[in-house]
């Protein structure tokens, strides 16, 4: 009877434990579902808890006042012991971490790998398309710092994945042809201004770290130098040089304007341009004439060498024996070519 009162009061129990928990989840779900009505109850027993003994609830609430303020001393010096051990040996706990961080890992991926792989594609994407121009102009920098190897792991990678390469390129174009098409418009038409000014063509070329330092230094010290008397005499005084290279460069532009402005001018030099093209055209024309008539003269040459060196008369070959299309090298008795 003794064992069976046990067993029943330990069933008993159970069951009520059953139902305490059952209804904790309950209340925990209704928290959960209804955060406004459970804040403003709480609010509510609070002003009857001190209506009802104002003493009491505010010595309930320095102590608890006084819990709390003791957690907090706790956490800061468990966090200050934290910050001195990190700073013993930063390398060791950064291992550490690093450890901790490959095992939690290695646990996701022998989860789920799949899940895993795409879940941290989608992780590196957007962290990628929020530091875009951090990545941007770290990126430019180590170019400058090294053009050399950027250089050469792009060429290592377009050898590598040409098709690839070709087949991106090939879909850009095709994507923003219009674009693609109305940059090249206005690079033509900006170079062909450059070179209606007599100006050079717009030749860019990228520097290291090293020489653009250097430029910018010659540059603040060239601009920062003191104006004094003897320098501001010789800015006034133009060198002849200049004065002449000055008046040549005038004499350019008042020619190229005239010759946009007037039509007699344009004309006569489109003639003249003309009778060059023309006379261009008769030379090579002579120069035709002149080779093959040079042709000519070496195939008589070689015909009498070849007869000269011939063991047996040339034999005529007979039309119907081979078509007009095939060409076949006319052979000796003893069988060698002519």
């Amino acid at each position: 009877m003794g064992v069976e009162r046990d067993g029943s009061t330990e069933d008993e129990t159970s069951a009520e434990e059953r139902r305490r928990q059952m209804k904790r989840e309950q209340n925990k779900r209704w928290r959960d579902a209804n955060p406004e009505r459970e804040a403003e109850n709480r609010r509510r027993y609070r002003e009857r808890a001190r209506e009802r003994d104002p003493e009491g609830w505010l010595r309930k609430h320095r102590e608890q006042e006084k819990r709390a303020n003791l957690r907090r001393r706790q956490r800061r010096e468990r966090n200050a012991r934290s910050r001195e051990r990190y700073a013993e040996n930063i390398e060791r706990s950064r291992e550490k971490s690093r450890q901790y961080r490959r095992q939690q890992i290695a646990r996701e991926k022998a989860r789920d790998p799949e899940g895993y792989r795409l879940r941290h594609n989608a992780e590196m994407r957007e962290w990628r398309a929020k530091n875009r121009e951090r990545l941007n102009a770290r990126r430019r920098e180590q170019y400058r710092q090294n053009p050399g190897d950027r250089r050469a792991q792009s060429q290592e990678y377009f050898e590598k994945n040409q098709e690839h390469v070709r087949a991106k390129r090939r879909e850009y174009y095709r994507t923003h042809r219009e674009a693609e098409l109305d940059a090249n418009r206005r690079y033509k038409d900006r170079e062909r201004r450059r070179r209606e000014a007599g100006l050079p063509p717009r030749r860019l070329h990228k520097v290291t770290a090293e020489e653009r330092r250097r430029n910018q230094a010659a540059a603040d010290e060239f601009f920062s130098r003191p104006m004094t008397p003897e320098r501001r005499a010789a800015l006034e005084r133009t060198p002849p040089e200049l004065i002449d290279r000055w008046q040549q460069e005038s004499d350019r532009l008042r020619s190229l304007h005239a010759y946009t402005q007037n039509e007699s001018i344009r004309e006569r030099l489109h003639r003249e341009h003309e009778v060059r093209v023309l006379a261009q055209r008769d030379r090579s024309d002579g120069r035709a004439v002149r080779a093959a008539a040079e042709d000519a003269r070496m195939d008589a040459i070689a015909r009498i060498i070849n007869d000269h060196l011939r063991r047996h008369p040339r034999t005529t070959r007979p039309s119907t024996e081979a078509p007009a299309t095939e060409l076949r090298s006319p052979q000796t008795r003893d069988g060698r070519g002519l």
